[in-house]
């Protein structure tokens, strides 16, 4: 028995109608569906893991429940948009663990198609394109990140994808039925949304889910957070040298001068090694 792992459509066809007798059996991988245990594990767990975001947590779950009932579902297409660094990543990244556990994410960063050279990748090459990685990915979830740095060629690419969960070039066609697909932008309200992105692709995204600027509490509970995470990485005697400062205190003090998640974890790394210099 010879397999073949998505293969091309059109050589899929030949297959299909060629006159030979061979025996052709199709198999699709069956991804996870959402279903209610999932969203309660989400709803559970949500504030343990994305810092500030209280309301972000409802619109998610509300946007999500449909998504449970019977039958076939198209994609839900959410676009999570506000400041950078406020956990909109990472909200994607804990529902595809909520749903799938250890498989890992369908994560594009779209910042990066930015001109003509991701042409081919977008709408067709048999080798290296879009609609073939979606076919080898491993969850439902999608992961759209910085959509709104791409080149606005490439919008029309997703079309079909969000309204009927189908995304076709011109060697596959890919059918992406109860798919989770998350865009995130930092972008500040939807009128800015609409204006950006053009009315084409604002009118196919289902939810809009705003998130907010930090507070101070939500980021004293992130250097918490980053504190445990970055002194496991130092050995047991940089551990205790860097102990000795008590770090955390000190940059809870100067709270109100940072700005987000990914700035805190850059001053915490600098100032735990910045402490180990004398030792070298």
């Amino acid at each position: 028995m010879k397999r073949l792992h998505n293969p091309p459509a059109k050589i899929l066809h030949q297959l299909q109608t060629s006159q030979t007798e061979l025996e052709i059996s199709i198999h699709d991988y069956k991804y996870s569906k959402l279903n209610l245990s999932h969203l309660r594990a989400i709803k559970q767990d949500f504030d343990n893991i994305i810092y500030g975001q209280s309301n972000v947590k409802n619109e998610l779950l509300a946007s999500l429940y449909s998504m449970t009932n019977k039958g076939e579902h198209k994609p839900t297409v959410i676009m999570l948009y506000g400041p950078t660094s406020v956990g909109k990543t990472e909200t994607a990244k804990f529902v595809n663990k909520a749903v799938n556990s250890k498989k890992k994410l369908f994560r594009k960063q779209l910042s990066m198609f930015h001109n003509e050279n991701f042409m081919n990748y977008i709408f067709g090459d048999k080798s290296n394109s879009f609609a073939k990685d979606l076919l080898d990915r491993e969850t439902n979830i999608i992961l759209l990140d910085e959509f709104d740095k791409a080149h606005p060629m490439f919008y029309s690419a997703f079309y079909q994808l969000f309204d009927e969960g189908v995304y076709t070039d011109k060697f596959y066609e890919v059918n992406l039925e109860n798919t989770i697909i998350f865009c995130t932008s930092n972008y500040r309200d939807e009128k800015e949304i609409r204006k950006n992105l053009g009315d084409p692709i604002y009118s196919r995204i289902d939810h809009l889910i705003k998130f907010d600027e930090l507070s101070d509490i939500a980021k004293k509970t992130i250097i918490d957070r980053v504190y445990e995470e970055e002194l496991t990485k130092f050995s047991e005697d940089d551990q205790r040298e860097i102990e000795k400062l008590d770090i955390k205190y000190k940059l809870k003090n100067k709270v109100t001068l940072l700005s987000n998640a990914r700035e805190i974890r850059k001053i915490m790394i600098q100032t735990m090694s910045y402490t180990l210099i004398d030792k070298l």
